[in-house]
């Protein structure tokens, strides 16, 4: 794995290698798989910090519970979720709904595009 800013001209981002990659600022990411010599970069998707002080009483925005053995909640109802990605813990899309009871027990990052901007979480199904 090595996440690339696609706002910087598809740079390597030093020392993102991880399978997951939380970004620290707003901007377009995309992440480059190398497996057996075969090398594919996936799409550039759109991170923007969700604007927390927007949310008044409810300051954190998270999907619960975690882990989870079926259905995720997000904390705050109000905000309406536009689209849902799921990928598992070598970067695969295997979803896009918050229910997980037919995924298998590991790792997964759920990514929500909200009315306010996107949520990345590390979620654990049991």
């Amino acid at each position: 794995y090595q996440w690339i800013d696609c706002d910087n001209s598809n740079q390597p981002i030093p020392n993102e290698t991880g399978q997951i990659f939380t970004p620290s600022v707003s901007g377009n990411y995309a992440v480059q798989l190398n497996t057996n010599g075969c090398v594919s970069i996936s799409e550039c998707y759109a991170f923007n910090s969700l604007g927390i002080i927007e949310h008044g009483d409810n300051p954190k925005l998270y999907l619960y519970p975690n882990p989870v053995k079926d259905v995720l909640v997000l904390s705050d109802s109000t905000i309406v979720v536009e689209k849902i990605r799921v990928y598992n813990a070598l970067g695969m899309l295997v979803g896009n709904s918050l229910d997980l009871s037919a995924k298998v027990s590991g790792v997964y990052c759920i990514i929500l595009e909200t009315s306010k901007g996107m949520l990345i979480q590390k979620i654990i199904k049991q």
